[in-house]
């Protein structure tokens, strides 16, 4: 028994020593986004890049559909938070965390949506101008 244990740790790092080339130099630096996928492929088949069930980032939000997803992801970051050992960042922590870098969130935000008004189409671009005054 004791044999197996030691296989799953050797497999186990085996398989981290395989996927880590699919960590870029950038990943968890201020350096990182959600990008939008490129109109050209979402034009082969819409549905593919549209969020079903929950969304991640700035380009969905507020999507009627999407909302009640909101709730659980806050149900989620709670239950994620509790589980955490007693030295780890709380929500407070996290909190200060995103009210320290607003302006910075805020900022790309805008840029996010100014690029996607540009990138839109007629249709989209009245569609985002409704939702807006709603």
């Amino acid at each position: 028994m004791a044999n197996g244990r030691r296989d799953d740790v050797v497999i186990t790092i085996e398989a981290e020593e395989e996927t880590q080339w699919l960590l870029h130099p950038s990943a968890g630096n201020k350096s990182c986004y959600i990008f939008r996928v490129p109109q050209c492929l979402v034009e082969i088949n819409t549905k593919t890049y549209q969020p079903h069930i929950v969304s991640i980032g700035p380009y969905h939000s507020g999507k009627p559909y999407l909302q009640m997803m909101q709730q659980h992801k806050g149900r989620y970051l709670h239950d994620l938070l509790a589980r955490t050992p007693p030295t780890s960042p709380k929500l407070d922590d996290c909190l200060q965390a995103v009210a320290s870098r607003e302006h910075n969130i805020r900022n790309q935000k805008r840029r996010i949506e100014e690029m996607n008004i540009r990138e839109m189409g007629d249709e989209e671009k009245e569609e985002t101008r409704r939702e807006r005054e709603e």
